[in-house]
């Protein structure tokens, strides 16, 4: 959804708006872990963007190797993200990815064609801004479980990686909400409670693929 606990892969996000954590753990005393956060790829790619952003609401199903996750994606709220979630998965973009981070009580991460959280590119090249102010409405809800975000490493570096909350938690409102669970949140709690490295990485690669119904 990029920055997390422990400070691990090249993805890095925030904690707390200012520390960069690639893969952060949660601190002993509770801290606000940050999404994972993704490295910026050299190869821009469009993959099949006509140059128009979408409108309306959308439902997407992840299809996961744990079960399915139904999520309602908000055009409306969050036009430049979700046009780009939606097309990448429309070009098959995620069809057979992991998820490479999960942390139980938090979140799980996925979306990066490496696996590991070093890639991810959007449909407007690299990277894209950030779309965390009053105009998407969603930020006031916060970041509440079944909520789904996009990973960052830093401010405007939106590409192809994003989370799903496992349950609610209070991070800077640095990470664009662009939809909801609305079917699923137990498949969600179940891969953040799978067997994982100490890098948060799951031993057995939790697989999905996102169709757009």
């Amino acid at each position: 959804m990029t920055t997390l606990p422990r400070l691990m892969w090249k993805f890095i996000v925030p904690l707390f708006a200012l520390a960069l954590l690639v893969g952060c753990s949660p601190a002993e005393q509770v801290k606000p872990v940050t999404p994972p956060t993704p490295s910026v790829s050299s190869t821009p790619t469009m993959k099949g963007f006509d140059g128009k952003m979408l409108t309306g609401k959308f439902i997407v199903v992840l299809s996961t190797s744990e079960g399915d996750i139904t999520v309602e994606i908000d055009a409306d709220a969050a036009p430049k993200t979700a046009t780009n979630f939606i097309v990448l998965a429309q070009s098959g973009y995620y069809d057979q990815l992991t998820f490479h981070r999960v942390i139980p009580g938090f979140m799980i991460q996925g979306g990066d064609p490496n696996g590991n959280g070093t890639g991810g590119n959007s449909v407007y090249g690299e990277t894209f801004e950030d779309e965390t102010d009053d105009a998407n409405a969603l930020m006031a809800i916060g970041y509440k479980a079944g909520v789904i975000a996009m990973a960052n490493r830093g401010p405007d570096t939106n590409g192809s990686q994003f989370f799903i909350m496992d349950a609610n938690y209070d991070l800077p409102p640095n990470y664009t909400i662009f939809g909801h669970v609305t079917a699923g949140q137990k498949v969600v709690n179940a891969i953040a409670r799978v067997e994982k490295s100490s890098n948060d990485m799951p031993v057995e690669p939790v697989t999905f693929s996102v169709e757009v119904r």
